[in-house]
């Protein structure tokens, strides 16, 4: 599930003139959608709605949840929405009448859309085919920022919410116009794509479930939480950062010089108050080299211990073989061991632990900690290919045959 995001706009604060353009479209109840999901009835949801034959049937903007009729159609969501844009059935605004008839597409239109939304300078990315494809965030105006997040998060789902595509730019050239959208025909539409490609809103869901009478349960899977409001936007979106204040904070607090002159004394310096928050210190840098140490000296631990496991595991199935030898048990019973060869084939064990800071695996000679591991199986490394030796699944060097060799 991708859950949507409660929008807490303070009506009052620095950020009021963009809540007031969600207010104005009638988007109120997308702003506060559901916070308590289940996801029972949000799969129930989705798989009722799939018809059987897609490729040939007309999609039904309807489904079933626990017996009850929901229709998600245009007409249903703009009146699970209150009404924002009554229209008859075959009107339809001026967003999507453009959209359906490719003007957006046109120079001239293209050109206004960018040079609203985005920075001055800045431009889309272009594909290799030569189309201009996306607005990256770091592109676009604070004011836009708010409404991209908005828009991906309740009304077009999507995994990736920084970047935004170039037809959704458009529809927040519109909301920051405040020009009014039929927004219940963008969401049935994407909704209907999300049931036929599994993920999509949950709690415009919840709340279509809801007004359809439906007493919903008491268990609750997952809850929305982290509503985006005025801290949230000061932080992430205008780069406000609590670590700058912080500074700021501390560097006021700073005792004074002393005086250059002697002939008075320094006033007494004030002692900070008692129970000061910690997160006014300020904070050590961080230190990549010593954390990517940290890092490999980790993964090498890991990796020794899953070669170690694997050593136990070679050994014991090479006991078990050989005691089935001894034995002089039929062949068909020793068919119920593998033999070395098959059983290594089998494990299909990696043959090298991979770096990321470049060199090769085990066998690289920057890596010391690998290293040792050779240093101790060196003095076994001359022997024949015997069945009576404790074979490793690590091997890496190939014999003249073409077969592997064994590494102990």
């Amino acid at each position: 599930m991708w859950p949507d995001r409660v929008f807490s706009i303070n009506p009052e604060g620095p950020f009021r003139e963009i809540g007031q353009l969600f207010i104005d479209q009638g988007w109120s109840r997308l702003l506060n959608p559901i916070t308590n999901l289940n996801a029972e009835l949000v799969r129930e949801f989705y798989a009722n709605a799939l018809p059987e034959n897609p490729h040939t049937e007309l999609f039904p903007y309807e489904t079933f949840v626990r017996g009850r009729v929901i229709r998600f159609d245009r007409d249903a969501l703009n009146q699970y929405l209150g009404d924002p844009f009554p229209l008859r059935p075959s009107d339809m605004d001026d967003y999507h009448i453009k959209v359906n008839m490719g003007t957006f597409t046109l120079p001239e239109h293209h050109e206004e859309v960018k040079g609203f939304i985005l920075l001055e300078g800045c431009n889309y990315d272009v594909s290799d085919a030569g189309r201009e494809f996306r607005a990256q965030y770091r592109a676009l105006t604070n004011p836009t920022k708010i409404i991209q997040k908005f828009l991906l998060h309740n009304v077009i789902p999507n995994s990736h919410l920084s970047d935004c595509v170039v037809e959704v730019c458009p529809l927040i050239y519109y909301i920051l116009k405040g020009i009014k959208v039929d927004i219940a025909r963008t969401l049935a539409y994407e909704m209907k794509k999300v049931t036929l490609q599994g993920k999509g809103e949950t709690g415009l869901i919840m709340g279509l479930i809801r007004d359809s009478g439906m007493r919903l349960p008491n268990a609750v899977h997952e809850q929305i939480r982290n509503p985006i409001n005025d801290a949230f936007i000061s932080r992430y979106i205008m780069g406000e950062t609590k670590k700058s204040k912080s500074k700021q904070a501390s560097t006021s607090r700073a005792p004074p010089p002393p005086p250059e002159h002697h002939h008075e004394s320094a006033p007494p310096q004030q002692p900070e108050p008692h129970g000061a928050p910690a997160s006014e210190q300020p904070t050590a840098a961080f230190d990549f080299a010593t954390y990517a140490q940290w890092q490999h000296e980790s993964n090498m631990h890991t990796w020794n211990m899953l070669s170690a496991t694997n050593r136990a595991n070679t050994y014991f199935q090479q006991s078990q073989y050989l005691m089935q030898q001894q034995a002089g048990y039929p062949p068909e019973v020793m068919a119920q061991f593998m033999t070395p060869t098959a059983f290594q084939a089998y494990v299909n064990w990696p043959v090298d632990t991979p770096n990321p800071y470049g060199g090769g695996g085990v066998s690289f000679a920057g890596n010391d900690m690998a290293g040792d591991d050779d240093d101790a199986g060196e003095d076994d490394m001359e022997r024949d290919d015997d069945l009576t030796q404790v074979h490793s699944a690590t091997s890496t060097r190939s014999g003249d045959d073409g077969s592997d060799d064994w590494l102990r």
